[in-house]
């Protein structure tokens, strides 16, 4: 039996040394801080705005990359359609001109391209159709690669602006 009243003696004394020692961490946590309660409340006030400043300015720099992102998407797809458009039309002007010296009023009016080139009889038609299908080709390969390398860039611009964000809000929070 003493040795139990011993244990229990030992379980006494270190639920009043856990009591004292919560008492004694509260009421440090309670008087002293490392700074002054004001200026504690206004750097607690500066990193709150601070973090709505950042999540501000990360909103208005997503935007913007996402609109010039859209806008250069757009621009580029334009001006291929516009070039491809120009090609092209260098093949329908000469049709066009044919039709109109040799008096064939129907293929004038409905833009056929019913022409001898197709048999084997013009050889500037054959090779106007060859250099136009190479410029289609060059141009939309060049505009291609073009996009692909804009978006890229701005793949990276936007992780790096993110990752920056990211890293102020964690030094601030």
């Amino acid at each position: 039996m003493e040795g139990s009243s011993a244990e229990g003696v030992a379980d006494l004394g270190s639920a009043i040394k856990t009591e004292s020692s919560t008492s004694t961490d509260l009421t440090l946590a309670n008087e002293s801080t490392i700074l002054p309660t004001r200026v504690a409340s206004l750097i607690t006030a500066l990193a709150s705005s601070t973090r709505l400043t950042l999540s501000g300015v990360a909103f208005f720099i997503e935007t913007i990359l996402e609109t010039s992102q859209f806008s250069t998407r757009q621009s580029l797809g334009y001006t291929r359609k516009l070039l491809i458009a120009a090609i092209t039309s260098a093949r329908r002007v000469y049709l066009l001109s044919n039709a109109a010296l040799s008096g064939d009023v129907l293929t004038l009016l409905d833009f056929k391209d019913d022409t001898p080139a197709d048999k084997g009889g013009d050889a500037f038609l054959q090779v106007l159709d060859r250099y136009t299908n190479l410029g289609i080709y060059v141009i939309h390969h060049t505009f291609t690669l073009a996009e692909l390398f804009t978006m890229s860039s701005f793949y990276i611009a936007g992780s790096a602006v993110s990752s920056g964000l990211a890293a102020a809000r964690e030094s601030v929070g």
